[in-house]
C-alpha cells in the first residue's frame, strides 16, 4: 500500500491505574507515568513500529506520553517533538484546574531525545467540552500533517485526542476506543485517506484486561 502513513498511539499503562495509593503520594496528581507493565508496552510498541519508515514523532508533553514516545525514539533514533495540542483532554469533570505538568526543561533532561525544535500547533486552554477537544484534535492533526509534506509520521496521545484524531482523519470508520499503547495506521494518498489498522493491540503481551485496575473517572 503506497502513500505515506499517520501512526496515531495511545500511551501504556499508567501508575495510577495499577497503584491505588499513587495519587495521594503525588507531585503533580494528574500526570502519571507509566506503571512498570506500561513501560513494557512502550517498548513492545517501539519493536511494532521499527521497520515502518517513521520520519517523526510528535506527543503529547504529559509524562506518561513522552515516556511511550521515547521508548518508540530510542528504537528508531528519532527526536521527539512535544505537542500541547496533542495533550489531554481538559475536562472540568475530570480535572479541578489545568493539570501540573513537568517542563520541557525537565523533560529533556528526563528523556534526552526530546527536542525543542517544535512550534507548537497549539496550546488548549482549560476547561474543554467534548466538543472543544474534537475539534482541537482535528486542528492539530491536520496542522502536522500538513507540516511534515510526504513524510510518515507518529503521533502519541490520550484516549479523548487519539479517538477524535482518528474520527476526523478517518471519518467512515466505525467507531471505537482506544486502548492503552493501541496503534492506528492511515495511509494517505493525494485526498484519499484509508484506515489501514485501527486501534491494533496485536503487539502487546498483556492489554488492560490483564491489569489491575485503579479505577477513577479519569480519562
Amino acid at each position: 500500500m503506497s502513500g505515506r502513513t499517520i501512526w496515531i498511539a495511545r500511551h501504556g499503562n499508567r501508575e495510577d491505574f495499577v497503584d491505588p495509593g499513587w495519587v495521594k503520594r503525588a507531585d503533580r496528581p494528574f500526570d502519571p507515568g507509566l506503571s512498570p507493565d506500561g513501560q513494557e508496552q512502550a517498548r513492545q510498541l517501539a519493536d511494532r513500529l521499527a521497520g515502518e519508515n517513521i520520519s517523526r514523532i510528535y506527543s503529547s508533553p504529559y509524562l506518561r506520553t513522552v515516556e511511550t514516545a521515547h521508548a518508540v525514539a530510542e528504537r528508531l533514533g528519532l527526536p521527539v517533538y512535544l505537542e500541547p495540542g496533542f495533550g489531554e483532554w481538559l475536562n472540568p469533570t475530570y480535572f479541578p484546574a489545568a493539570p501540573q505538568l513537568l517542563s520541557v526543561e525537565t523533560l529533556r533532561r528526563r528523556f534526552p531525545r526530546v527536542s525543542n525544535e517544535h512550534e507548537a500547533v497549539e496550546h488548549p486552554v482549560y476547561p474543554e467540552s467534548e466538543r472543544d477537544v474534537a475539534a482541537r484534535s482535528a486542528r492539530v492533526s491536520d496542522r502536522l500533517i500538513e507540516r511534515t509534506g510526504d513524510e510518515s509520521i507518529l503521533l502519541v496521545g490520550h484516549g479523548a485526542t487519539v479517538t477524535f484524531s482518528i474520527r476526523y482523519l478517518a471519518p467512515n470508520a466505525e467507531p471505537f476506543s482506544a486502548r492503552l499503547c493501541s496503534i492506528t495506521k492511515i495511509v494517505i494518498n493525494g485526498r484519499r485517506r484509508e484506515l489501514a489498522l485501527r486501534g491494533d493491540i496485536s503487539h502487546l503481551t498483556r492489554s488492560e484486561e490483564a491489569v489491575r485496575w485503579n479505577l477513577r473517572p479519569w480519562p
